[in-house]
């Protein structure tokens, strides 16, 4: 349940308008971007590439966008969370695809590991979610596969989509800790956006607090309607003032983006942006766990188990995390600091 700040009020006409406009948009991109990138070399692959994807979206949405598959009208649900997740997919795209044409990969080469990298992201967050919850998934074992019902691990996505940015990078023999690096900065300065979008639904919210800036959750939300359920409050009382750890991660990681940022800068040996973030992210989400008191946030180890407070599955792999990226910090850090495209390479038009 995520609440809904606006309703989009649509007819069939106006919903295949957009689908068509839409489908024009993406394939006039598709020209644009394979020209900047390979120029007059690929032009040919490049046409044929818009056009069949012009085709598929344009069939897509004159076949399903009409009136006999609408309502007369309908609304389209509009959640501050879907969008700061949106918001920061793209910036991170944005930034991704800055600083990794610099080592030489080309707008397809990034977008594949946009694509790709997120997809197993996702796979990796659902995936650690639903190992350390499996109690909640054995009786009915394909309710796993609906992620959009909630329950992802960060640290789940985060390892998953580092081992197969490594994997692609190593078969298309770029740069890779360079590169790696590049793509870090994509994730260190939009990560603070998701944390945005839960404070807005109410998930992953802290414990009771007396402090000033404690926040009050309304009806509606899931931080409201999840202590109604567990009888903490009543069904149409807001939520007791609670920290609001979605807003202290979100400042935090962004604190930690403008750092890596400002560091890399100085040019420091290759692959230090990658593991400062691997080291400062966890050891600030260790911290934060402390204070958080959302039930989704399940413990690895449970001691007593009717009130387990030992280590979360974040803390667990934040415990493991750190230390291993302070010690390849550590050994990185002995060698030479310039940061240079390989020889022979160009980096690819901006």
């Amino acid at each position: 349940m995520f609440p809904i700040f606006y309703t989009l009020e649509l007819t069939p006409e106006l919903a295949r308008t957009a689908g068509v406009v839409t489908a024009v948009l993406l394939s006039l991109y598709i020209v644009y971007d394979g020209y900047k990138t390979h120029g007059r070399a690929k032009l040919v692959s490049t046409l044929l590439q818009a056009v069949a994807f012009g085709t598929v979206s344009l069939w897509a949405a004159l076949t399903f966008l009409t009136p006999e598959r609408l309502p007369a009208e309908f609304g389209v649900p509009l959640r501050m969370y879907g969008l700061m997740v949106v918001v920061g997919m793209v910036s991170c795209f944005v930034i991704q695809r800055h600083f990794a044409k610099k080592q030489g990969l080309t707008g397809d080469q990034i977008l594949t590991i946009w694509v790709y990298g997120g997809i197993a992201a996702l796979i990796g967050a659902r995936g650690l979610h639903v190992a350390v919850n499996w109690h909640d998934y054995a009786e009915h074992p394909l309710t796993a596969l609906a992620f959009f019902d909630g329950g992802l691990a960060f640290i789940g996505a985060a390892v998953v989509s580092l081992l197969f940015a490594i994997l692609y990078l190593r078969r298309i023999g770029a740069p890779l800790l360079p590169v790696l690096d590049a793509l870090t900065l994509g994730i260190a300065l939009t990560h603070g956006f998701g944390r945005l979008g839960c404070f807005f639904a109410g998930c992953c919210y802290g414990r009771p607090t007396d402090l000033p800036w404690g926040v009050s959750f309304p009806v509606g939300s899931i931080a409201q309607a999840t202590l109604a359920n567990l009888g903490l409050i009543g069904a149409d009382a807001a939520t007791p003032h609670l920290h609001p750890t979605q807003l202290y991660e979100s400042f935090a990681t962004f604190v930690i983006g403008f750092l890596l940022l400002a560091w890399y800068r100085r040019k420091p040996a290759p692959g230090m942006i990658l593991t400062g973030y691997l080291l400062a992210y966890p050891v600030t989400r260790f911290f934060l766990e402390l204070v958080r008191d959302d039930p989704e946030r399940e413990f690895l180890f449970r001691f007593p188990e009717d009130a387990p407070r030992l280590l979360s599955t974040s803390q667990t792999g934040a415990l493991i995390i750190a230390p291993l990226a302070a010690l390849v910090m550590w050994r990185l850090s002995r060698r030479p600091s310039a940061r240079v495209a390989p020889t022979g390479a160009t980096p690819a038009p901006d």
